[in-house]
């Protein structure tokens, strides 16, 4: 090869380089709108495509955890939605398998209820971290649902307590007698227990009421319709003030009957330990409405789509992790119940052959 041919090859060799530079420089530029600023060359490939970098290491652990939560908009909700949504799904399960053994009129249906809309709650929270902040309306159902399970729960204590007192004395006097009052629904005297249902209805009513509100507006609307906003925060602080104060009433007539009436059974117990649980939840729903690293619908709780971590941690320590521990302190009972041995004991058999015995 002569002197000149290698020159000419060495010129069309650095002019080649300089091109692939030069179109590697052009698309860093188009691509500064991906990365938020201009890639290195280094990642991109003589072709112009990009070059993911390697990580120094892999482990199955790191890698397991990242395809987990890729998908997630919101990494700590998605994280905190997905553990609670497999929680209630075998809370759910296992009191599926106690109503049917025991029977649905008994009252753990309630606790199977609440296991019910709390499931349904977290599918609500699994999808609004999926989608970010836009897609608010799973927001509004999860926010409902959970407002529900408070109220299952609330409901479910009270009947607690009319079960204490019918396996120590027969009866309730909660079921038989009421306050000196005629229902206009009715027509005749209600029952303590009725009232006290009549009363969580209307709260839990408002809740609903206040958080659908806001379900046909967008995230336009809700920073610029206050008028709107504000009557959805009234109605909501309404309803979560009356189960505050019904889930009050709950822990005085627990007080009462353990003390007074000396109704001293697992039971009672088991609202005794729930109660705490039950109240923090209840003040959380109000709190959550006005105070602003509380509040699911404040901008300012939101970085790049990705909720706060003190958002997250406020909601599923103060909210879900309360109703759950509260549950399971109601489920407890479970171990100690008088009455379920009956039921699995006395078998048609053993019935007959003791009706046998008295003809003889």
């Amino acid at each position: 090869m002569s002197k000149n041919e290698r020159t000419k090859k060495k010129k069309k060799k650095k002019k080649g380089l300089c091109l692939r530079t030069l179109k590697k420089r052009t698309i860093a530029v188009n691509l500064i709108d991906v990365y938020g600023r201009k890639p290195p060359l280094s990642h991109l490939s003589s072709q112009g495509s990009i070059l993911t970098p390697r990580p120094s290491f892999f482990s199955p652990r790191s890698l397991s955890v990242s395809f987990l939560m890729s998908g997630f908009v919101s990494t700590d909700l998605g994280a905190a939605a997905s553990f609670y949504l497999a929680v209630y799904v075998l809370f759910t399960l296992f009191m599926t398998t106690v109503v049917i053994r025991k029977g649905f009129k008994t009252v753990y249906t309630f606790l199977l209820f609440f296991g019910i809309v709390r499931t349904g709650g977290q599918l609500c929270g699994v999808a609004y971290a999926k989608l970010g902040p836009s897609y608010y309306k799973w927001l509004i159902a999860y926010l409902v649902l959970g407002a529900e399970g408070y109220f299952a729960l609330i409901f479910a204590a009270f009947q607690f307590i009319c079960k204490a007192q019918k396996q120590e004395f027969g009866s309730s006097w909660l079921v038989t007698s009421g306050p000196p009052i005629k229902s206009l629904l009715l027509g005749r005297n209600p029952t303590w227990k009725s009232t006290f249902r009549h009363f969580l209805i209307p709260a839990n009513v408002l809740v609903i009421v206040g958080g659908t509100m806001l379900a046909g507006m967008n995230t336009e609307d809700l920073q610029k319709d206050h008028s709107t906003v504000n009557t959805s925060k009234g109605l909501r602080t309404a309803g979560q003030a009356m189960f505050v104060s019904m889930t009050i009433v709950v822990e005085l007539l627990n007080i009462y009957v353990y003390f007074k009436e000396r109704v001293r059974n697992s039971l009672t117990l088991g609202v005794m330990g729930a109660s705490p649980f039950l109240l923090v939840r209840g003040v959380f729903g109000i709190l959550s409405i006005y105070v602003t690293s509380m509040n699911y619908f404040d901008t300012s709780n939101y970085n790049g789509g990705s909720a706060s971590h003190k958002l997250t941690i406020y909601e599923y320590v103060l909210s879900t992790t309360m109703e759950f521990v509260a549950s399971c302190c109601l489920t407890a009972t479970l171990w100690f119940d008088r009455e379920g041995k009956p039921e699995f004991e006395e078998w048609p058999l053993t019935t007959k052959t003791s009706e046998l015995e008295k003809n003889a």
